[in-house]
């Protein structure tokens, strides 16, 4: 936006960090430290049980399997935190495959993991072990690496779920035209009811007929 182009990026970096900091909860809620540790302390078994002579297709199986796992646990996030996440991941994700630095990928994504981690996962304590962990730089290397493979998917599968419930503000709404009841104004009038000019008997081509009145023909005021 042109708004921010007199400002300086460490300083937009700076105020979408604290931001992130400042939140009462996390983009990635408390709720879900233990599920998403308990998924790296997995995949790290996983690893070290691999032997030197396993060749890359084990490894990317790990992999695979680490990943359906991240993605189950994204898909419970709600649908304004998983929006946030993408809008930000997806723009370091941009920023990795368009530009250059120094660092070849992987450096580029540790030091990136370290630098926001914790600014959208974070336990709910203060306890040393939990507050030095290195699961938040870990999961957003892969939030970043992964991008393509893990949010995109998560996202289309909210917007067809807030559909269904009706849920999304880009619904269509179908309008139906419903034809209306015939509904007999005379029994809503005020006043002495009419004749109802309706023959009790009689009434054909030559026949002297009884008409009876309304009230001989049960209408009653209103």
């Amino acid at each position: 936006l042109p708004i921010f182009d007199a400002v300086d990026a460490p300083v937009l970096a700076a105020t979408v960090k604290l931001w992130l900091l400042e939140l009462h909860s996390p983009l990635l809620t408390f709720s879900l430290w233990d599920k998403i540790v308990a998924l790296y302390e997995a995949n790290h078994v996983r690893i070290s049980s691999l032997s030197e002579e396993s060749n890359n297709d084990a490894l990317n199986a790990i992999d695979e399997t680490h990943l359906r796992g991240l993605s189950e646990i994204l898909g419970h996030l709600p649908k304004l935190h998983l929006t946030c996440l993408d809008s930000l991941v997806s723009h370091l994700y941009k920023l990795l495959k368009l530009t250059s630095t120094e660092d070849d990928d992987d450096m580029y994504l540790a030091k990136l993991g370290l630098s926001m981690g914790r600014c959208v996962l974070r336990p709910d304590s203060t306890l040393p072990s939990l507050v030095f962990s290195d699961v938040p730089a870990l999961l957003f290397r892969d939030l970043v690496k992964n991008y393509e493979t893990l949010l995109p998917p998560i996202m289309q599968h909210k917007v067809k779920e807030s559909d269904s419930k009706g849920l999304s503000p880009y619904k269509v709404l179908t309008l139906q035209r419903h034809r209306p009841a015939l509904v007999d104004e005379r029994l809503f009038m005020g006043g002495e009811p009419e004749n109802t000019g309706k023959p009790k008997y009689g009434g054909g081509d030559g026949v002297a007929g009884r008409w009876e009145t309304g009230e001989e023909a049960g209408v009653t005021q209103l």
